[in-house]
């Protein structure tokens, strides 16, 4: 599940490459993953025995969260996951020439269109603009794919780590785990299959981990090319911080045969014009309305 290689640049600082399976880690976990590592190998540089070494307590063990999610009673979200989702999931197929077939649709027949949004508007969606809405970011940019979408649209919605305040209603998708996956056959007619998978990253500053912070040399790292894909649109959105400042970047990976190039282009440019009418200070926005 782990492996970890330490690759000697003689003279030059040295590199650290950490193997780790996405069953136990993901992109977003190194936030936490790293200041670990590094309060570990901190306190062995300074002598300290293994057994003596610590590590601040977690809030809530994942173990403890996980039962209190097993145990939560959904059942009165039933009509909405019945209902809803199956009328989402029809309306959402118009976006598409046909259902996703494994058989055909493969990481090989995969393609990709990458748009970036502008400093000026990345920086309003990290900071003002979920503050002013009282939502997070990921909720603007997924309330901005839904205008592009111009319809009801049925989406998987990717989530790292976990939720920390369970509330009521749709709940970012967790009521909707809890029944098809924990309550038994009382749920089996809210299995609709969405074409679409949006996923947010999130922001990742390697300075601030010094040493410890991601090495700059970088591969890509795909899946093997007749592993079926999972879905007919994925958009991947990621920060990054570069010289010019800080930047959202979104990959579009689609199967060209359940929708073409140009739908995927023009949904692209939609969602780009949404963030920037979102992002707009108030006073812009009602001048442009």
């Amino acid at each position: 599940m782990i492996s970890a290689t330490w690759i000697d640049f003689g003279d030059d600082p040295g590199r650290l490459l950490l193997q780790i399976h996405h069953l136990v880690v993901d992109g977003v976990s190194w936030r936490s993953l790293v200041p670990e590592l590094l309060a570990v190998y901190t306190q062995l540089a300074d002598g300290v025995d293994e057994p003596s070494l610590g590590l601040p307590p977690a809030p809530t063990p994942y173990a403890a969260w996980a039962h209190t999610v097993a145990g939560l009673d959904r059942t009165t979200e039933l009509p909405y996951w019945t209902g809803d989702l199956v009328d989402a999931a029809a309306t959402a197929g118009a976006l598409f020439r046909r259902r996703i077939d494994p058989a055909v649709d493969t990481e090989d027949t995969a393609r990709r269109h990458v748009v970036e949004v502008d400093t000026e508007v990345s920086g309003r969606l990290l900071g003002p603009t979920p503050s002013a809405l009282g939502v997070a970011v990921d909720d603007v940019l997924l309330g901005a794919f839904g205008a592009a979408a111009g319809r009801p649209t049925l989406v998987d919605l990717e989530g790292h780590g976990r939720v920390d305040d369970l509330l009521p209603g749709a709940d970012g998708g967790l009521g909707y785990g809890v029944l098809r996956y924990l309550s038994g056959t009382a749920a089996a007619g809210i299995s609709a299959a969405a074409g679409i998978e949006f996923n947010y990253l999130g922001r990742y500053r390697s300075f601030e981990f010094g040493d410890w912070g991601m090495a700059p040399e970088s591969a890509d790292i795909g899946a093997g090319g007749t592993m079926p894909a999972g879905h007919g649109l994925v958009v991947d959105i990621t920060t990054v911080d570069g010289p010019d400042g800080t930047r959202m970047r979104a990959s579009w990976t689609y199967q060209p045969g359940v929708i073409d190039d140009e739908s995927v282009r023009a949904l692209a440019e939609r969602w780009l014009a949404a963030l920037r009418e979102v992002a707009r200070p108030d006073e812009q926005r009602g001048a442009h309305r």
